[in-house]
């Protein structure tokens, strides 16, 4: 797919052999040896996509996010990168992504993430080799909903989570032993949906959840 038009809003490139994640400015961008089937890019665009505020790049076969490969998405509310083969992501890959809302990076093999706009509400990176919680996560002001089951975070995740407003987090299936007292300190009047089922943990302290008043689900 080709396109040079400043109004294009939504790309959806899924279920492609990509290797990259980055647009091509121009056609000589474009790899044009095709006989493996898999292609570099398939997306012709302008310099700055500043009307593009989605795209699906999910189930392909990038492997890694270099600092300029999203340098175009100025304009970016929603990227989707999962079921990839992405082990490395650049510290600056998001920097230019300065209103990106929603981000769904899960079923890669991450073990460390960059940094991340504050503008992020919605974040998806199940099924990754995250140890901890990172700070990048966790300092992010605005979350509404974290998705980190499938990961590999145990009790040691060193960083609170501070958003005051996230309402949703999915902890299942990682090596939790028991609940960090201050994890969810911040959050604990917003939170309704909290998920730690298939961890190791084998005993919840009566008074935990005493402060949760919105809490729905368990």
């Amino acid at each position: 797919m080709h396109s040079s038009s400043s109004s294009l809003q939504v790309i959806n490139v899924s279920h492609n052999w990509l290797r990259s994640a980055r647009l091509s400015i121009n056609a000589d961008d474009v790899n044009s040896d095709n006989s493996d089937n898999s292609v570099s890019s398939l997306v012709k665009c302008n310099n700055k996509a500043e009307q593009l505020i989605i795209i699906d790049l999910s189930y392909n076969q990038i492997r890694s996010i270099t600092d300029n490969d999203l340098i175009q998405f100025v304009a970016i509310r929603q990227l989707l990168l999962a079921n990839n083969q992405i082990s490395f992501i650049n510290r600056n890959a998001l920097k230019a992504c300065a209103l990106l809302q929603q981000l769904h990076i899960g079923n890669n093999n991450i073990e460390e993430l960059p940094i991340m706009p504050e503008t992020l509400i919605h974040l998806d990176i199940a099924w990754n080799h995250l140890s901890i919680i990172p700070s990048t996560i966790a300092n992010l002001p605005n979350l509404l909903f974290l998705n980190l089951s499938g990961n590999a975070i145990d009790a040691n995740t060193p960083f609170p989570i501070i958003s005051t407003t996230l309402e949703t987090i999915d902890l299942s299936r990682n090596r939790l032993e028991f609940i960090p007292e201050n994890l969810f300190l911040h959050s604990s009047k917003q939170l309704q949906h909290l998920s730690l089922s298939y961890n190791r943990i084998t005993q919840l302290e009566p008074l935990f959840f005493q402060n949760y008043s919105n809490l729905l689900m368990i």
